[in-house]
């Protein structure tokens, strides 16, 4: 068969499902780049029209010197705004896209027949959902499924999102049309030097103790109980300074959001609160639909139950998001906006130069 023919070939197979090239159209600029596929991956097929997808269209802020200035006072001690911090309200007063700025971004998304959502707090995104076919036509991209080195699949834009030329500058990125890179857990399993560290004598900090099991399983599989963290970071103090018992020095008081991309067994967690005799408050927030179900590798349990070990009377929220897409910046974005917590944590992560330019600086 001749190339001009099993092009055309091609082109027709994978009509009904999303046009190999998706032109933009005059006064539309690119915004960004391509992403990069990782090293080994391949293009697989073509992805289906009705495909479900979820992206975040990130907004600059209005004066950007200024947004760094601060964020550079409020965190440095001797100044005068050290930790004199802000609402998302007053953040998106003072910060965040102007509303003239963020109107324009909506109606521009929906002349390319796509709903905007409720655009966040601090103004600085707007989520929208709709299908790949939706999604392909108002950016002028083209999706294809991807098969990584490792097995796993995901998705990919192959080309840069286009936006009207007169709402481009307003706009930072559009996370989401591409699910390739996944932050990864930082669980370290046991091997032969944790076993050493671990075997060290157990601590009475004033914090929970651990049961005989857990003992046992920290000395033979090498991890490490609540009470050795405690004394290694020195928490023994802070729990005498809570008077009797440590009570008001156990986290009392205070709300921790944990921001997690993948799902736990809640079991392991009442185990857990049973072996160390603690009686924890914690609630789970789902973000987009949250982060699936089953047990997970186990990074999001240990997160949860290093919190309530060294903090146990603290309130404690579990923000489940997608480990994909937009997934990570709509998670932090939902604890930025909710302003519940006085402590954030997040274990997951990966290099700033795998996650690409836009990921790394939204």
């Amino acid at each position: 068969m001749p190339p001009s023919i099993r092009l055309a070939s091609i082109a027709c197979a994978c009509a009904g499902v999303i046009s190999l090239l998706a032109p933009a159209s005059a006064g539309a600029t690119r915004l960004g780049s391509t992403p990069t596929l990782p090293q080994g991956a391949h293009i697989a097929s073509a992805v289906a029209a009705d495909t479900p997808m979820h992206v975040t269209v990130t907004l600059q802020p209005r004066d950007p010197e200024a947004l760094q200035a601060f964020a550079t006072a409020v965190s440095t001690p001797g100044s005068p705004q050290y930790r004199d911090y802000v609402t998302p309200a007053q953040f998106a007063e003072r910060f965040g896209a102007a509303p003239d700025a963020v109107e324009a971004v909506e109606t521009s998304l929906r002349a390319h027949g796509l709903t905007p959502g409720p655009p966040s707090a601090n103004a600085l995104s707007i989520p929208v959902s709709g299908t790949a076919g939706t999604l392909a036509r108002a950016f002028a991209v083209s999706f294809a499924h991807v098969s990584l080195q490792d097995g796993a699949t995901a998705i990919v834009n192959q080309q840069a999102p286009a936006l009207d030329s007169n709402v481009a500058p307003n706009v930072q990125a559009v996370l989401g049309l591409d699910t390739l890179q996944a932050a990864r857990p930082l669980l370290v399993r046991p091997h032969t030097a944790t076993r050493a560290l671990a075997a060290k004598p157990h601590v009475v900090t004033g914090g929970p103790q651990p049961c005989a099991a857990a003992s046992q399983a920290g000395s033979s599989q090498g991890g490490f109980t609540a009470d050795q963290i405690a004394s290694a970071y020195g928490l023994s103090g802070l729990y005498a300074a809570g008077g009797p018992g440590g009570a008001t020095d156990q986290g009392a008081g205070q709300t921790v959001a944990i921001l997690e991309l993948e799902p736990y067994d809640a079991n392991d967690i009442v185990a857990y609160e049973q072996c160390y005799g603690i009686d924890a408050l914690f609630k789970n927030v789902l973000v987009d639909g949250g982060a699936g179900t089953g047990e997970g590798s186990g990074e999001a349990a240990l997160d949860i139950e290093n919190v309530i070990g060294l903090a146990p009377k603290s309130n404690i929220a579990v923000y489940e998001g997608p480990n994909s897409g937009a997934g990570p910046y709509d998670t932090f974005s939902q604890i930025i906006t909710d302003h519940l917590a006085q402590v954030v944590t997040a274990s997951w992560g990966q290099c700033e130069f795998i996650n690409g330019v836009s990921q790394a600086s939204d």
